[in-house]
């Protein structure tokens, strides 16, 4: 039976994916997706970029798998078409009660902001929002229902969110610091560690996201 089987590909953005191998009819067809590849150009609309492959009755078949991306290694798993959806939705749901609680943990830190305006609560605040656009970035959320039709746009977003929420983290360590009276050579760090986000930014905007994410890990 044709499509009874998927191609599941993690995380979400995986920059680019080629899938070759061959259909019902014995001639070779590719698959592309990833985050830089438009989500409605998807054979199933699975937030992990997930394709339907055929397998002949004798349950052997070759497919070769392409992959670039700047951003994450791989994990490839074949799985049932229905252990495929069942994944999806449990993602979905996990990253609904994700959000759900991080914007819990946004609505108290903003409330405790405005009755006492330590600026602590505000930066707890802002960094949750952050948590929880990262999250919608990295997972596929926004490409899936969003801006289905932006692939590249997307893959971009994803990587400046990343690179935002790393400054923001550090922004907000270095207030907490500050609370405990830390010697200034223990705020150095942190602090020329926030210069590099503009760095990134550039980077990012002369297409070079993989320098900019390399950055990123080495900050983290």
């Amino acid at each position: 039976e044709q499509h009874h089987l998927a191609l599941t590909f993690q995380p979400a953005y995986v920059q680019d994916i080629q899938i070759y191998g061959k259909d019902a009819a014995g001639v070779w067809q590719m698959q592309q997706g990833g985050s830089s590849t438009p989500f409605s150009a998807r054979a199933l609309p699975y937030l992990n970029f997930t394709a339907p492959i055929y397998m002949p009755v004798s349950g052997k078949a070759t497919f070769y798998v392409r992959i670039r991306s700047d951003s994450a290694i791989s994990l490839v798993r074949a799985l049932p078409l229905a252990s495929a959806a069942e994944f999806n939705a449990l993602i979905h749901y996990l990253v609904g009660t994700y959000t759900g609680v991080a914007f819990m943990m946004f609505m108290i830190s903003l409330m405790a902001w405005l009755v006492t305006r330590d600026s602590l609560w505000a930066w707890s605040a802002i960094c949750e929002l952050g948590a929880i656009g990262a999250t919608i970035f990295q997972t596929g959320m926004l490409s899936r229902y969003v801006i289905p039709n932006e692939g590249l746009l997307a893959s971009q977003l994803i990587v400046i969110g990343n690179c935002f929420f790393v400054f923001l983290f550090l922004a907000f360590m270095q207030r907490i610091l500050r609370l405990f009276s830390m010697p200034r050579y223990c705020m150095r760090p942190y602090r020329y560690a926030l210069y590099v986000f503009p760095l990134q930014c550039l980077l990012i905007w002369i297409d070079k996201s993989a320098v900019a994410l390399a950055l990123n890990n080495l900050l983290i």
